[in-house]
């Protein structure tokens, strides 16, 4: 068996109390990435929604499909070579720290009747 020293005693304590934080930053920015994600997806989802609304002339609904994505949505539509496109975007913050801010751009056919 090993005999310990004075100066080793509450080594492994330590190590932990420095690893911990390191460990459940990693996990928040991950959480947090997967978040991004699905905000993301459904950025683009409403965003193609929103174009399909606006080329079959019912632009009415598109604040509210926008507002499915989360508070602080901005959109912008444009048209051109036939078709109606719409960009969305938002900024979420990631690990409840840095903003990233996120878009996506659909395009649909636009109704030539």
């Amino acid at each position: 068996m090993r005999c310990r020293s004075a100066g080793d005693r509450g080594g492994a304590t330590a190590e932990l109390a420095v690893a911990l934080p390191a460990v459940a930053v990693l996990i928040a920015v991950c959480v947090s990435g997967v978040a991004l994600g699905g905000v993301q997806v459904a950025a683009s989802d409403a965003a193609a929604q929103a174009a399909r609304l606006i080329a079959r002339g019912e632009p009415d609904g598109v604040g509210a499909v926008v507002a499915q994505v989360g508070v602080g949505s901005e959109w912008t539509s444009s048209e051109h070579d036939g078709l109606v496109c719409v960009r969305i975007t938002r900024t979420v913050p990631l690990a409840a720290v840095l903003p990233i801010e996120l878009q996506a751009q659909q395009c649909a056919l636009a109704d030539g009747g």
